[in-house]
């Protein structure tokens, strides 16, 4: 695996974490979670515009990420 891939899989399970306080995304639509992708890559925008810290973007980038990943994973187990 390369330090970047593995760098922003790092990215990605501090983002789940953060979030660990909420219900896992077993059962949740593919609708809601490309809605939630779209709402992601807006902010993602907004913090590109408003040339906020790398690490917001950074951030955003990794949300968008783990809603790719809770699509795909609920897709393989359906």
């Amino acid at each position: 695996m390369s330090l970047e891939l593995l760098r922003f899989a790092c990215n990605m399970q501090q983002e789940l974490d953060n979030n660990d306080h909420k219900s896992g995304w077993e059962g949740l639509s593919p609708q809601w979670i490309i809605h939630r992708i779209k709402q992601e890559t807006n902010e993602l925008e907004r913090a590109i515009k408003n040339k906020r810290l790398r690490k917001k973007i950074i951030s955003e980038c990794a949300d968008i990420a783990n809603f790719a990943m809770m699509l795909a994973d609920n897709t393989r187990n359906s």
